[in-house]
């Protein structure tokens, strides 16, 4: 089920929404109503580019390698602890465009240095995977999301 931005500000338990429509800026801000804009680039670097070819208008393009949005760390994008698991979902839509050699990744969430605690990424045959570390096992667990379809409309 996809969100609208009537939706998204409607739900209470969502945590950050990012439409991503900006058009211009360093910035993508959240909609969700906890201030977790996303920096574009890093210090001026990895900045994906503003288009206007957006299915519904402007969106941003990133090159597969670099170019990144940064939300800073905070626990509500934790989604369980050692004692605890919270279920929750991730969302995305996308254009994956050419599968590469390597996996590009679509949204997760990590501490630097560290693991990944979750991760949504197409592998270079662009299969969606979805990959969480798993505390309690100190491994992480994979679920192959099937192939990407296009659909028209």
């Amino acid at each position: 089920m996809a969100l609208y931005p009537d939706d998204i500000l409607a739900d209470v338990d969502c945590v950050v929404a990012l439409s991503l429509n900006e058009g211009g800026g360093g910035y993508a801000y959240d909609q969700s109503g906890h201030n977790h804009h996303a920096e574009l680039g890093e210090s001026g670097v990895g900045v994906p580019d503003w288009k206007t070819t957006g299915r519904y208008g402007n969106c941003l393009e990133f090159d597969g390698v670099n170019q990144r949005c940064a939300i800073p760390s905070t626990s509500l994008l934790n989604f369980g602890d050692a004692v605890a698991d919270v279920p929750f979902s991730v969302e995305a839509w996308v254009a994956p465009g050419v599968g590469g050699t390597r996996s590009r990744d679509i949204i997760s969430k990590f501490t630097e240095g560290g693991p990944y605690e979750w991760n949504l990424a197409f592998n270079n045959q662009n299969v969606p995977l979805f990959t969480l570390f798993d505390n309690d096992l100190g491994a992480y667990m994979y679920a192959n999301l099937g192939n990407v379809s296009s659909h028209e409309g």
